[in-house]
């Protein structure tokens, strides 16, 4: 009887220090990389009132807190250029970009992935660049030059070289140096010009999702139905983009796996259970957050790297006419 007693006291201390250990282990892996990052650095571009956008953005901060279970703090700059920067430099582990803003990083160094982009209300995660005509015209590439063309908001991630770009892998418009795209001062005027007549062509934007009927749920044509109060059926689109993502949260790549792990869980899951914390980062989509992936960027990823062939040295803010703070 005694053996057995103390078989089974020998056990117990086997499989006690055994737990023991194990524990140890576990404990260690779940220290090493919270001990080895430090402080969990998030990158934002900021203009005007600082205190004001970090006090709008705590309910965020402190949802990474808990997700991460460490401390977290925000990097703010004055420019996206510096934001990349900083992202490519390994100063941030974590930045807040618009989708031209990653690919500008991605050109510059294969260190970062994006985790997350937002969803609007109609559940789109992008849109697409579109051409737009009346709806007895048609829209042939080949005879560009020959039109006269309106495109909205060309200062932003729509602007003439992407949308060039675009075109060119399509048709071959590389000696017709004539084809030339012009707007107003807002994309209101740019979008009436066009519905009275004076552009042939409309390049612009639509999500390409909802009623045809009404212009889509969102877009140019949309926003020609309502603010012009002109028909849809009037008009057509004759030429679509794959669809661009919407500007998307980027970590440095080689962060640990349990790191994107967790971030990607709680973003994924943020707007239903955390919505003032998701309101606080994400004023502008009010759909949630979808896992992103870097294919989804290829378009811009790969005009950038071709366009573009001295990336690092430009102002990434504002390169060409790709605006990098959609």
């Amino acid at each position: 009887m005694r053996a057995v007693r103390r078989l089974v006291i020998k056990t117990a201390a086997v499989f006690c220090l055994f737990f023991t250990v194990s524990a140890g282990f576990v404990h260690a892996a779940f220290a090493d990389w919270r001990e080895d990052i430090g402080v969990f650095r998030i990158g934002i571009v900021v203009s005007g009132d600082v205190q004001g956008t970090l006090s709008r953005l705590e309910p965020f901060r402190l949802a990474i807190v808990d997700a991460l279970e460490m401390d977290v703090a925000f990097f703010h700059t004055t420019s996206s250029k510096l934001l990349i920067d900083a992202l490519v430099r390994e100063r941030i582990e974590y930045a807040l970009l618009s989708a031209s803003g990653y690919a500008v990083a991605a050109v510059r160094c294969e260190c970062v992935e994006p985790l997350v982009i937002p969803r609007s209300l109609d559940s789109t995660d992008g849109y697409h660049l579109v051409g737009i005509v009346k709806r007895n015209d048609e829209l042939n590439l080949e005879r560009l030059s020959t039109k006269r063309i309106g495109m909205v908001s060309p200062e932003g991630v729509l602007g003439e070289e992407f949308v060039r770009y675009l075109l060119a892998r399509e048709v071959d418009i590389s000696g017709n140096s004539r084809i030339f795209f012009s707007s107003k001062n807002t994309s209101e005027a740019t979008q009436r010009a066009f519905a009275d007549g004076e552009y042939d062509v409309l390049f612009g934007w639509s999500s390409l999702t909802g009623d045809p009927a009404e212009g889509y749920s969102r877009g140019s044509l949309r926003q020609i139905v309502e603010n012009l109060r002109r028909p849809a059926r009037n008009y057509r689109i004759d030429w679509k983009s794959s669809a661009i993502p919407h500007r998307p949260h980027v970590l440095r790549k080689k962060l640990p796996g349990e790191v994107k792990t967790r971030l990607r869980d709680a973003l994924v899951n943020l707007y239903e259970r955390n919505p003032v914390a998701y309101d606080a980062v994400e004023p502008v989509y009010g759909g949630g957050f979808t896992a992103a992936r870097n294919e989804r960027f290829s378009d811009l990823i790969q005009f950038l790297g071709t366009f573009y062939s001295v990336v690092p040295e430009e102002d990434t803010q504002s390169t060409g006419s790709i605006e990098l703070n959609e």
